[in-house]
């Protein structure tokens, strides 16, 4: 019933009001559900909490937009954005069908622990992209769509998220995949041990993935679905396909034909990304390559150290901290020197980045 509220606000970039509205829905809600499960209401605790979160949202949104609906039709309106809204929904169809593909596919020619293991995996992967690349392009799209006809500006904020994500994912999955046995050890715990291997594996894709996953906003500004809805479908018949593969031999081997299918559609969909802008590849290599440089120096001095712990220590808890300590801190030190700019004006450029 709100979404239309909801992007009304996002279209003008009231994101702090947004924000208010969802933070204190959440938390309202959630502490209404633990309420009823206090008082003994059992599963009706869920039902509680998300009733509670879609009411207290609708009521933040009509309070911020005071945008009231009203009955009116016209054939010209839908004639006018069906082209659009029809290839979105197509795309949105495709899109979550090949997302949630590997469930399905692994739950049939697999154990349901080995699905619990993977999906586990996965959730750890998708939390950058969620929790990071979401956020970037949720505020992306609006500004994009105001400055359709300004390429220039378009393709200089399009390589400022770009760059934001190069800075910021790369480091956190190639961290979480070094120390992933440890990570499991002492967060998820042994009986989840199968997990590490898998999460080894998932690091790289999760760093496409959050490349991959800016172009939709591009393509939408542009007005452009029909590109995105064709590219889905390639992406889709990759990725499935991977999947299908995948499962004649292992999850692992999914995981790794899943990698090269990801690897295979970054390149197509970036490059009509930066293409609709005016941009070239060279753009996206200038921005890119001294944060993953960074990342290659401090994947192999991790490496080393984790190789030179495992002598000296038996305790994960010890070598995760240490590992993820100055993990973070050589990162910052090599993007420093060959920013040239000290550790705390990295720090500081990487808040205002994250502020588009």
């Amino acid at each position: 019933i709100t979404s239309t509220h909801l992007s009304l606000m996002e279209r003008e970039s009231k994101f702090n009001s947004i924000a208010k509205v969802e933070i204190f829905s959440s938390i309202t809600a959630l502490i209404l559900g633990v309420f009823v499960s206090y008082i003994g209401g059992g599963v009706y605790s869920l039902v509680t909490q998300t009733l509670a979160y879609s009411s207290l949202s609708a009521i933040g949104l009509f309070f911020y937009t005071r945008w009231i609906p009203s009955a009116y039709f016209s054939f010209a309106e839908v004639r006018g954005i069906f082209k659009f809204t029809s290839n979105l929904v197509l795309f949105n169809f495709v899109n979550y069908f090949s997302r949630n593909s590997d469930q399905i596919i692994i739950g049939r020619f697999f154990s349901s622990t080995i699905l619990g293991q993977y999906s586990l995996a996965y959730r750890i992967m998708l939390f950058p992209i969620q929790n990071i690349t979401f956020v970037l392009t949720r505020s992306l799209f609006p500004l994009l769509s105001r400055n359709q006809s300004n390429s220039q500006y378009s393709l200089s904020l399009y390589l400022h998220v770009l760059k934001t994500l190069a800075i910021v994912i790369p480091p956190l999955m190639v961290g979480i995949a070094v120390v992933s046995d440890d990570f499991v050890k002492v967060v998820l715990g042994e009986k989840w041990n199968g997990v590490a291997i898998l999460i080894l594996y998932l690091a790289p894709t999760a760093i496409l993935q959050s490349f991959i996953s800016t172009t939709g906003s591009v393509f939408m500004a542009q007005g452009r679905t029909n590109t995105l809805f064709q590219l889905s479908l390639f992406n889709a018949f990759l990725q499935v396909g991977a999947f299908i593969l995948g499962a004649t031999v292992s999850v692992v081997f999914i995981i790794k034909l899943y990698f090269i299918a990801n690897l295979v559609i970054f390149f197509p969909n970036i490059y009509f990304a930066m293409r609709l802008l005016g941009g070239k590849w060279r753009d996206f290599l200038f921005i890119s390559y001294k944060p993953l440089l960074s990342v290659l120096l401090m994947l192999v001095l991790l490496l080393f150290l984790k190789g030179y712990l495992n002598t000296i220590t038996t305790f994960p808890s010890l070598r995760l901290a240490i590992l993820v300590f100055l993990g973070g801190v050589s990162y910052i030190g090599f993007l420093s020197l060959l920013e040239r700019k000290k550790p705390l004006e990295i720090i500081k450029d990487l808040k205002d980045m994250l502020n588009i």
